[in-house]
């Protein structure tokens, strides 16, 4: 049995794709992939997101917003709470996490890692595991999981393409790693 830790469902373009979603979920239990996480990348996608997680046994949600997501205000860690509350099939916090890729140059850093601390907080709170984006900021996540001790809740360090020392850190902190 296969588990897609890590999906974005609501994004598809079935259009494209000359399907639907049915179809996709059928042909993914064929191939053995018999659950699914479908992950939150902003507060705005969390009711389509959950309407599929609801409608599918083997579907599963997230709530969180991805390091590069520019929001007006941003969301407390009480408020992930809260989302992360509102239904039985949000069993993960994130995505979250830091990406310094699209932000070279730019003096943004700073509101990435309390948005990321937040995050921390509020899976702890729930005791539900992360879902950590990292990319170009291998040092300050690490750093960042440490000192807010992420590491009590886990989770996963999704589309991994950091070094062997940062894979190491990550697994001895309780994150599993994916590719």
């Amino acid at each position: 049995m296969l588990v897609d830790s890590h999906c974005h469902l609501h994004m598809l373009d079935f259009k494209a794709l000359a399907s639907d979603l049915d179809s996709i979920i059928s042909l993914a239990m064929e191939q053995d992939v018999k659950q699914m996480l479908c992950v939150g990348t902003n507060l705005q996608d969390l009711p389509k997101i959950l309407r599929i997680a609801e409608h599918y046994d083997q579907i599963f949600a997230s709530v969180g917003l991805h390091p590069n997501e520019e929001v007006e205000t941003e969301p407390t860690a009480e408020q992930l709470v809260s989302l992360a509350s509102s239904s039985y099939k949000i069993i993960a916090i994130g995505e979250t996490g830091l990406d310094y890729y699209r932000t070279e140059g730019k003096d943004n850093h700073q509101w990435q890692q309390q948005r990321f601390a937040n995050h921390i907080i509020a899976a702890l709170t729930c005791r539900k595991p992360l879902i950590v984006h990292t990319r170009q900021a291998r040092k300050d996540t690490l750093a960042i999981l440490k000192s807010e001790r992420a590491g009590e809740i886990g989770g996963v360090l999704h589309c991994f393409t950091e070094d062997w020392q940062t894979a190491k850190e990550a697994l001895e902190n309780n994150f599993y790693i994916s590719f």
